[in-house]
């Protein structure tokens, strides 16, 4: 009776048509009074309506704003224009000093990423004589779980000897988010503090607006190409670095046509920026290469040292 009974009501329900909904209506006792009513109170409802639908988009908009001012863009912004207002320089400027000083705040992140790159550099043999056994392990057919573990500490145990955080590879991602949020907040901030549609320099007075040469774009790319190439000079070769750094090429690539159109503004933070990485490589480049000449020449120059007290202890015991 229960199934049958819920079967009925579903087909009544089913069948029972749907009713549209009717306005709301005002009478009056006058028939004259009666259309005026109902007029009147259509504007009542339209003007509450009305009312109600801009009461919500102010509440949208407001909520919006307090989360836009909430945002790191807006705040970068922010502080960027404190910095060009209590200075006094150019926007151009401010830019410039601004990507300048948070780089050099996170140079000791970039040390840090360094020495452990020249860290791991001097450990890839003893790596990759411990991947070599780990293969022809594999390739006899008794490679179990607790051969995984071994050779896993095993690794870990010389990262440990030789005071080697891997998690310190990751250091440059550490850096993004601060350089996004900057570029994010220049591609905006002409919206924000119109005054930088004149702060600009040379060929480029407008920065609000897209280079007409390409000449940030392409500068950015190049600087960016350079800082890939000299960057994997010291990081250990293997097939997946090959891989990565192929793909990076093919990137810088694409740079010129994808922000050919961005406003001038981001793209010069974009350049300096690369500019200031390869620079920072470039001197540790260098400052390797002379502090292996410098130890070469001591060596040498210890070595003649040694052969001439030998030769003048030798004379010493002839005359003796």
């Amino acid at each position: 009776m229960l199934c049958s009974g819920l079967r009925r009501t579903l087909r009544i329900a089913r069948i029972r048509p749907r009713l549209p909904a009717l306005a709301p209506r005002s009478f009056s006792t006058a028939t004259g009074g009666g259309e005026a009513a109902t007029s009147s109170g259509a504007a009542v409802g339209g003007e509450s309506t009305a009312e109600q639908v801009a009461n919500a988009a102010g509440t949208i908009e407001a909520a919006a704003s307090s989360d836009w001012h909430m945002s790191p863009t807006w705040h970068m912004q922010t502080f960027l224009e404190f910095v060009h207002t209590s200075t006094g320089m150019p926007w151009w400027i401010t830019i410039a000093g601004v990507t300048a000083g948070i780089r050099f705040v996170l140079f000791p992140i970039f040390v840090y990423q360094q020495r452990t790159t020249a860290k791991m550099t001097n450990l890839r043999p003893e790596l990759e004589k411990i991947q070599q056994e780990m293969k022809d392990k594999r390739a006899s057919g008794n490679f179990s779980a607790a051969d995984q573990q071994y050779f896993a500490q095993k690794q870990a145990d010389m990262f440990m000897k030789n005071n080697i955080n891997i998690l310190s590879m990751f250091a440059p991602f550490a850096q993004a988010p601060i350089f996004v949020t900057m570029f994010f907040g220049l591609q905006t901030i002409h919206s924000r503090f119109p005054d930088i549609s004149t702060g600009g320099i040379s060929w480029i007075t407008d920065l609000s607006v897209a280079d007409p040469y390409y000449i940030l774009p392409i500068t950015s790319a190049i600087t960016m190409l350079l800082t890939i190439e000299i960057g994997s000079m010291n990081s250990p070769q293997n097939a997946m670095s090959e891989r990565m750094k192929f793909v990076m090429r093919g990137v810088t690539l694409l740079i010129v046509p994808m922000t050919g159109s961005f406003p001038a503004v981001p793209l010069a933070m974009d350049f300096l920026s690369h500019f200031l990485s390869f620079s920072f490589l470039s001197f540790f480049q260098s400052m390797s290469a002379c502090l292996y000449v410098y130890l070469s020449v001591c060596h040498v120059c210890l070595s003649i040292l040694s052969v001439y007290r030998l030769s003048l202890l030798s004379r010493y015991l002839k005359h003796t």
